[in-house]
């Protein structure tokens, strides 16, 4: 009974110390009081009345030194003035002769809103002044941008990337800062200020060896720096990636923002990971190889923790950029990966990189869909949701070269949304993607289209100048003889994309002719490994077109380098004179025509047009199938050939003719699996070629 009235005892005098000890701030002698007024901006004030809202309001001593309340804003008489409700908080404090400013952000009727005072001119409480009132509109978001800390070497340059969050209407991209080494603490006190003014951005150069570079291109919110690499040392750099704040009518100086510095090290050997790209139910991983060596298979590792990466996937590239589409993750989950990459000279693998899967991603998708009624001045830019739950806006955003138009669209039934763009120039590539706003943005992928040549109408490619087993051909005069078809397999004229095939495949894997893609029995996966003709559902499991035991299905081996007949799509699926190309076929089309990115009856592709005799053939930009995705279809055109890839590190690889506006017309090789368009050939008859 004793123990029991000493520990009540020793309780009751707890209490009462604690009570007596908690005493308001104020009494400290080193805080003051911030009386702090919110106003809405004249892009939600027309949403109707609103007596109160929530808010959390950040106290900036530095970028790195904060404190933050959740406080409740009331409009007592009605006057459009917001103040922190007393009978939620009684005051908010701020530290005493230290400079600080505040920022706030809210979601009011559905939007994301934020403001804050302004970084280059401090606020200040003191002893004689221990009160102040401060007055912050909320807007969109203020503006905020990032660096992505893995540079991108492309052959010569390193690429930088840089991204903005949040107010991209507010800000113009400058460009990256950096310099060898690590900052000082000098440095890091001058770039803790999250704006810069001029006065102060032209001190920089005063600290330590910074190098200045410009963007070389920009698309959508990221924008992107290119440094030469003979310009470059071996040690680490810190970078930073810095915008210009579009200036006001009442401004005077110049203002910077900045993102936060990141150690970079720019080697010449390795392999390195990307960002995940995030669509929908899809995330793709994408990691590059710098190096020498030649690359005989690429991948990524997965697994659930740092140090338990357990399921390996190859790739069906080899390419120094390679990259991975993964479905049916779980939700909620935080996934570890990292890349790898085999050689002659051994395996190479990368850091370990995470991305998490949150509930949402496997229910929601932005989709940027292909351009349509295509002008020399005009296009109807598309796009598609996967649920219109929650989503508040959809829209594109188009690159017009110096800069990007965002524009809204407020009406998206059923998920389809359309815009129509005017004003274009002719003849020019434009960039665009989908946004939906929600409580935040989602994107879809970006796509390009191009506006008609000045004067063009309809189509410029030429009509079958005849026929085989009634299939038209073009004759472009080639040294061979050889005849091209008018139109891909699947596909009525030249700029209908046609059926996508597997190398070695004769019949597509969803039902014909079906834009809502249903796939066949067996094929849900799409077009992959595991649904491959020619494997056991891997490609180490090879059972045809196959050199190398170790590939090969129970060791599996022949000596087969062309498509024989019976798995010729081209031939089964229109005539015994009908074939795909061979490599060197495709590399004569490419050496004895021009070849011009163009727009057919509002379809991008390219037009092959013949030096010899002036007929031309139009390939449009069909993109290709991997997995269940249709990828590049507007942008890039994919097209088999027969012959496989030969080299002993290419195993379970094909030639392809491939087109893009990023790189033109070439040959490439890609994997058995992936679902590209064919255009068949067929050769002269001796009589007609006298």
């Amino acid at each position: 009974m004793r123990r029991i009235l000493l520990l009540v005892t020793i309780f009751i005098l707890a209490v009462v110390a604690f009570m007596g000890c908690h005493k308001d701030p104020l009494d400290y002698g080193n805080v003051g009081v911030l009386n702090l007024n919110l106003q809405r901006g004249y892009k939600t004030m027309n949403k109707g009345a609103l007596e109160s809202f929530d808010a959390r309001v950040t106290i900036y001593y530095s970028e790195k030194d904060t404190i933050s309340y959740n406080c409740r804003f009331v409009d007592t008489d009605g006057d459009g003035l917001y103040n922190n409700d007393p009978s939620a908080l009684d005051c908010l404090y701020a530290r005493r002769e230290v400079g600080f400013w505040v920022g706030v952000q809210a979601v009011i009727q559905g939007d994301t809103v934020s403001g804050m005072t302004d970084p280059t001119a401090l606020l200040y409480l003191s002893e004689e002044n221990p009160v102040i009132d401060v007055t912050i509109v909320l807007e969109a978001g203020y503006p905020r941008i990032v660096l992505n800390a893995n540079p991108v070497f492309d052959g010569e340059t390193f690429l930088l990337y840089g991204e903005v969050l949040e107010g991209m209407d507010q800000i113009e991209p400058f460009g990256f800062i950096m310099r060898p080494g690590q900052l000082t603490d000098e440095e890091k006190r001058f770039w803790s200020k999250r704006v810069l003014s001029r006065l102060d951005f032209d001190e920089l150069f005063e600290y330590a060896d910074y190098m200045g570079f410009e963007i070389t291109d920009s698309y959508a919110n990221k924008f992107v720096g290119r440094i030469d690499m003979s310009e470059l040392g071996e040690e680490e750099y810190s970078v930073v990636a810095i915008a210009m704040l579009r200036m006001n009518d009442n401004d005077t100086i110049e203002k910077i923002i900045h993102s936060s510095f990141a150690t970079m090290k720019f080697s010449l050997d390795g392999v390195y990971i990307d960002e995940p790209y995030y669509n929908g139910d899809t995330v793709t991983l994408y990691a590059y190889y710098a190096g020498n060596s030649q690359v005989y298979e690429c991948g990524f590792v997965l697994g659930f923790s740092e140090n338990e990466l357990t399921d390996t996937m190859p790739c069906r590239q080899t390419d120094a950029i390679f990259s991975l589409a993964l479905f049916d993750l779980q939700p909620n989950t935080t996934y570890y990966y990292k890349a790898y990459v085999k050689t002659s000279d051994g395996t190479i693998e990368s850091g370990v990189g995470q991305f998490r899967i949150m509930g949402m991603i496997q229910e929601f998708g932005v989709y940027t869909e292909s351009a349509t009624e295509i002008t020399e001045s005009s296009a109807t830019l598309n796009g598609y949701v996967t649920s219109t739950g929650g989503v508040h806006y959809c829209g594109f955003i188009l690159n017009m070269g110096t800069y990007n138009d965002t524009i809204t669209v407020e009406s998206f039934a059923g998920g389809s949304f359309s815009y129509q763009v005017s004003n274009l120039t002719a003849s020019t590539t434009y960039y665009y993607q989908a946004f939906a706003i929600r409580d935040g943005w989602d994107f879809g992928q970006e796509v390009s289209f191009a506006t008609a040549n000045s004067g063009q109408q309809g189509t410029s490619y030429s009509e079958p100048t005849g026929y085989k087993d009634g299939y038209g051909y073009v004759d472009l005069g080639l040294p061979s003889g050889l005849l091209w078809a008018y139109s891909n397999i699947g596909a009525t004229n030249p700029e209908d994309y046609g059926n996508y095939y597997a190398w070695g495949e004769t019949t597509p894997h969803y039902s014909a002719n079906d834009t809502d893609t249903t796939w066949l029995d067996g094929y849900e996966e799409g077009y992959d490994w595991t649904t491959y003709r020619y494997c056991n559902g891997s490609l180490t499991t090879l059972t045809k077109y196959c050199s190398d035991e170790s590939y090969g299905y129970e060791g599996y081996t022949d000596t087969l380098t062309t498509l024989e007949a019976d798995d010729d799509a081209a031939t089964l699926n229109w005539s015994i004179n009908w074939r795909t190309p061979t490599q060197n076929e495709i590399q004569e089309l490419i050496d004895n025509c021009d070849t011009t990115l163009t727009v057919q009856n509002s379809v991008n592709g390219m037009l092959f047009t013949s030096r010899s005799n002036g007929n031309s053939i139009f390939l449009p930009a069909a993109g290709s199938r991997s997995g269940v995705a249709l990828n590049s279809a507007g942008y890039g055109g994919y097209y088999w050939s027969n012959f496989r890839n030969t080299n002993p590190n290419s195993i379970g690889v094909a030639w392809d003719l491939s087109f893009d506006p990023y790189y033109g017309c070439g040959i490439g090789g890609n994997g058995f699996c992936q679902g590209f368009s064919v255009r068949p050939v067929c050769v002269q008859s001796k009589k007609k070629r006298k």
